[in-house]
């Protein structure tokens, strides 16, 4: 798909516990009805916001750290960024996260 049709990613903030699931809940739905991109990828910034790596994510995710690489890769090229980093202050800038 050409960068020109690739939508722009809303992934949201991310908790644990019962008041995160429903955030992931409304999030995923939300993101998947604007045709922006997978759940799972919404939860891969959340956890990604939590500072967490590409080995925790996997573990936590019950996936595989190179899965979790090829959902980053996704986004990277969805906002159009290089790294972790500006992922978030991109998702920020664009007021896709709560701050």
């Amino acid at each position: 798909m050409s960068a020109d049709r690739c939508p722009a990613r809303r992934p949201g903030r991310l908790r644990t516990g019962p008041a995160g699931s429903r955030l992931r809940q409304r999030a995923g739905a939300r993101y998947r009805a604007a045709g922006r991109g997978s759940a799972r990828e919404t939860e891969i910034v959340g956890w990604l916001r939590e500072g967490k790596s590409n080995d925790e994510m996997a573990q936590i995710l019950g996936i595989s750290a190179l899965t979790v690489k090829n959902h980053l890769r996704r986004i990277y090229r969805l906002l159009g960024v290089g790294n972790r980093a500006h992922v978030l202050a991109r998702c920020l800038e664009l007021r896709l996260l709560e701050a």
